[in-house]
């Protein structure tokens, strides 16, 4: 039986992307939606590989080289919930070419509207198992710069020129507060991998409210990433302006693997005594939801764009996930899919 490492997975996806990137410059006269077709074809290869995975033990995830990397089942889980997303928005990405031609005049740069969902899957598939805050930084600025230019892309629309500005400006504040939250908890405990700081804190001989200052940095940045109350301001712009494939990608796989990582990050804090990054996520969550509960019984009128009315009415759902983490106190799997009883984020 064919066993594949879960790593080489995103490793097959970011050579796939590169490939179509570098391939597409040199076909300028061949129809672009060939490349949309082969990241198709190549990211349900990949997907079919992630059912042949071979177990990893859990020493050799601690010891070995890939000690920033998890391959646990809601890690393999959220891998293939990606690559789906990443397929259905290629497939809406190869209907709204039409849109981008009409507006641009010509097809240039069809391939690398193609291309760049595939880097951002290989970076949302790193994220779900990053356990070490260098890797988990890495993975989120790899998805948010390809975000950055695919809310972008429209160039000649103002719109989505203003879209991206937002993004890029409120994306880079809040990788400050993550880096800065970062540097709080290394100073304090001297590590940057989950279980090693969670095994810091639980010796007791840490300034615990240095970790969690740098823990409420670090929600901070992360609930820029996911949208949670109050950061979560300038998400409608965004999904307004952006091509609306992009707008589906960042609705559903950003925002899935973001959940993870906020997931994965506080638990090791959740055992500080003080109780600071417990109220800071049950008040952001309790916000989330009683807004977005107010903004979906406003008129009609208001919500014309269904874009922004799809950002208010996942506000709902994320808050009970946060709710549903905070009243569990679990980490898995089973945890994220009884927020609201589908699985859905």
């Amino acid at each position: 039986m064919i066993a594949i490492r879960a790593p080489y997975l995103e490793i097959a996806v970011l050579v796939l992307g590169m490939a179509i990137l570098i391939f597409e410059t040199f076909a300028a006269r061949i129809d672009k939606k060939i490349f949309a077709y082969a990241g198709i074809i190549g990211l349900g290869a990949v997907l079919t590989a992630s059912f042949f995975l071979s177990p990893e033990s859990s020493a050799q995830q601690a010891n070995g080289f890939w000690n920033f990397y998890t391959a646990d089942p809601l890690s393999i889980f959220f891998k293939r919930f990606t690559l789906v997303t990443t397929i259905v928005v290629l497939v809406m990405m190869i209907d709204y070419a039409p849109v981008l031609r009409s507006a641009a005049g010509h097809a240039s740069n069809l391939g690398e509207f193609f291309s760049l969902p595939l880097l951002t899957c290989a970076g949302l598939m790193y994220l779900v198992s990053a356990i070490d805050f260098i890797f988990i930084f890495v993975s989120i600025e790899l998805v948010t710069i390809s975000f950055f230019v695919l809310v972008s892309f429209p160039r000649r629309n103002p719109i989505a020129l203003e879209a991206g500005v937002k993004y890029l400006i409120l994306g880079a504040l809040s990788t400050a507060f993550l880096v800065y939250g970062i540097t709080w908890i290394f100073g304090v405990t001297g590590e940057t991998n989950l279980q090693r700081i969670t095994a810091a804190l639980s010796s007791g001989k840490i300034d615990n409210y240095g970790a969690s200052f740098g823990a409420v940095l670090v929600l901070v940045g992360l609930g820029f990433k996911i949208a949670a109350v109050p950061f979560q301001i300038w998400v409608p712009d965004v999904y307004q302006g952006a091509p609306t494939p992009v707008t589906a990608f960042l609705s559903v796989g950003s925002k899935a693997a973001g959940f993870v990582v906020l997931l994965r990050v506080l638990q090791p804090f959740l055992m500080l005594p003080n109780g600071r990054v417990r109220e800071s996520r049950r008040a952001s969550a309790k916000q989330s939801q009683t807004i977005a509960r107010l903004l979906q019984h406003r008129p009609r009128r208001l919500f014309a764009d269904w874009c922004r009315l799809l950002r208010w009415s996942r506000g709902d759902i994320l808050s009970r996930g946060l709710s549903a983490h905070d009243s569990l106190g679990l980490c898995d799997l089973d945890s994220c899919r009884a927020t609201n009883g589908r699985g859905d984020f």
